[in-house]
């Protein structure tokens, strides 16, 4: 899909999304650059966070947990 059968919505959210990662990694830089994230770091998080992983099995399972208390 080429980035101009996008919609308008889709741009505004995505592009918010992009933008607000970009500031906190430059703030990030300024207040602590020895703790900066590597791109691996950031390519993985957003591997789990796109997988539903972002608190590891152990997370995965509290949430499973929760689920089924909720009935969901």
């Amino acid at each position: 899909m080429s980035d101009t059968e996008v919609d308008a919505t889709a741009a505004r959210i995505v592009g918010s999304f992009y933008q607000a990662l970009l500031t906190g990694l430059m703030v990030q830089s300024l207040v602590r650059p020895d703790a900066m994230p590597t791109g691996a770091d950031l390519a993985e998080a957003v591997r789990r966070v796109t997988e539903g992983e972002v608190l590891g099995p152990y997370g995965q399972e509290r949430g499973a947990a929760a689920r089924a208390e909720d009935g969901a």
